[in-house]
């Protein structure tokens, strides 16, 4: 069996505000609400907990699985936490799937503008700015992450490429000089859907972070 449990009351709910990643804790009426369902679900067994690392679902779980014998392990679900900045080594791509203008494609193209892109939440594919040459645009994605990353273990990190190794390579090495020469870069291909909407020349960065 499943079950899945909301995160008690926080001073936002009660103003009405959208809380989305912003980390608000719970008020005492949130901890009375976690401590009323620790009481009412007392005789249903639990393996294990997954759970946002936001400190209202944190504080709620900790609560609602106090007592519990044996102890239930909580699980920090982190991927809100996971990000990526990514660039194209080919605009015409991102023109074919709607995503850019014929005009700034072809001025891009010209040019060798290369966009610094993120997908959000919801979707939607963001520029988050641009440089010219393709070698500067992935020393900029790398200076972009350690902006990024915050206090966030980063021993472990990934890039991902649409068929230009040679680049991946390059970020890793950047990426190790970084974080550390004892950092993990796993390197791997980009998968088929996004391959087809970005292109051959994609090159993504992934880490852990405070802002997605």
């Amino acid at each position: 069996m499943f079950y899945i449990l909301r995160h008690g009351r926080t001073d936002w709910n009660e103003e009405h505000r959208l809380q989305g990643e912003v980390d608000i804790p719970l008020n005492e009426a949130g901890r009375q609400m976690a401590y009323d369902a620790a009481e009412k679900y007392k005789d249903i067994d639990f393996d294990i907990c997954y759970c946002s690392p936001l400190k209202r679902a944190q504080e709620t779980a900790r609560i609602f699985l106090a007592d519990r014998n044996p102890a239930v392990e909580i699980i920090t679900d982190n991927r809100l936490h996971l990000c990526h900045v990514f660039t194209v080594d080919d605009l015409k791509y991102l023109h074919r799937g709607g995503r850019v203008s014929k005009t700034a494609a072809i001025a891009g193209s010209i040019l060798g503008i290369k966009p610094l892109l993120h997908v959000d939440n919801e979707g939607h594919l963001i520029p988050v700015g641009k440089i010219r040459g393709r070698k500067q645009s992935i020393e900029k994605l790398v200076d972009m992450m350690c902006e990024r990353m915050g206090n966030w273990d980063n021993s472990t990190v990934a890039v991902c490429h649409g068929d230009c190794l040679s680049d991946a390579e390059y970020a890793a090495d950047l990426m190790r000089k970084k974080l550390g020469k004892k950092t993990t870069v796993h390197i791997c291909y980009t998968g088929a859907v996004i391959g087809s909407h970005s292109g051959p020349g994609t090159l993504a960065l992934f880490f852990m972070g405070d802002q997605r």
